[in-house]
C-alpha cells in the first residue's frame, strides 16, 4: 500500500510544480549531464528547456550555448544546428561564456565547411556544366564557412585575452584563458592558410 501511495504522490507533486520550477529542474538536469559529458542527454534537456521558454535571458543563452556545444562534442555531430544555437550567445557581449561560444561557433562553421568539401568531392566525376555548377557552389559555400570560422576563432581569441589575467607569475601555471587564446589563434591561422590568406 505504501508503494502505491508513493507512486501516486510523485505525479501529484510534479503537477504542483510551476512552469518556472519545471524549467529550473530541466536546466539543472541539462547542466549536470553536460558536466558529466553525457552530451546526448544534455542536448535533449537543453532542447526541452528552450521549448518551455521559461527562465531568464541568461538561462536561455546558457541553454543555447550548452546545446551548441553538445551538438559539436557529442557522438552525433550536427554542425548546422550547432551554428544556429551558438549564434545568439556568441553575439551577446555580456554573456559570461561568450569567448567559448565564439570558439565553438568557429568549430561549427569549420565542421560545415569540411562537410561541404566532402559532399563536393563525392559528386560524380562526370564532365559538363550540369555537374560543375553544384560542385563550384559547394566549394564557394565551404570557403564562406571557413572564412566565418576563422573570423569567429579570431573573435574568440580577443575575447579570451579580455578575460585573461594580465599578470602571469613565473612560478605558476599559465592560466587556462591564455591557453584558449593560443588554441583559437592556431585554429584561425590553420584556416587562413587553407584559404590562402596567410
Amino acid at each position: 500500500a505504501g508503494l502505491a501511495l508513493g507512486a501516486w504522490s510523485l505525479p501529484a507533486y510534479a503537477q504542483n510544480l510551476s512552469g518556472a520550477d519545471r524549467a529550473t529542474i530541466t536546466l539543472t538536469t541539462a547542466k549536470s549531464a553536460f558536466n558529466d559529458q553525457n552530451y546526448e542527454v544534455a542536448a535533449a534537456q537543453f532542447r526541452e528547456f528552450l521549448r518551455q521558454g521559461a527562465g531568464t535571458r541568461a538561462d536561455l543563452l546558457a541553454a543555447r550555448y550548452g546545446l551548441g556545444v553538445c551538438l559539436i562534442e557529442g557522438p552525433t555531430k550536427d554542425y548546422k544546428a550547432a551554428v544556429e544555437s551558438l549564434g545568439q550567445p556568441a553575439n551577446v557581449a555580456k554573456f559570461k561564456d561568450r569567448a567559448f561560444a565564439l570558439y565553438y561557433l568557429g568549430v561549427g562553421y569549420r565542421g560545415l565547411a569540411e562537410q561541404g568539401e566532402k559532399d563536393a568531392a563525392a559528386q560524380p566525376g562526370q564532365a559538363g556544366a550540369a555537374t560543375a555548377a553544384p560542385i563550384a557552389r559547394a566549394r564557394r559555400q565551404a570557403d564562406q564557412n571557413l572564412t566565418l570560422a576563422a573570423t569567429n576563432f579570431g573573435l574568440a581569441a580577443e575575447s579570451f585575452v579580455a578575460r585573461a589575467p594580465k599578470e602571469i607569475s613565473a612560478d605558476k601555471e599559465v592560466p587556462a584563458d591564455w591557453e584558449w587564446v593560443a588554441k583559437a589563434r592556431c585554429d584561425q591561422a590553420d584556416l587562413l592558410l587553407r584559404l590562402g590568406q596567410f
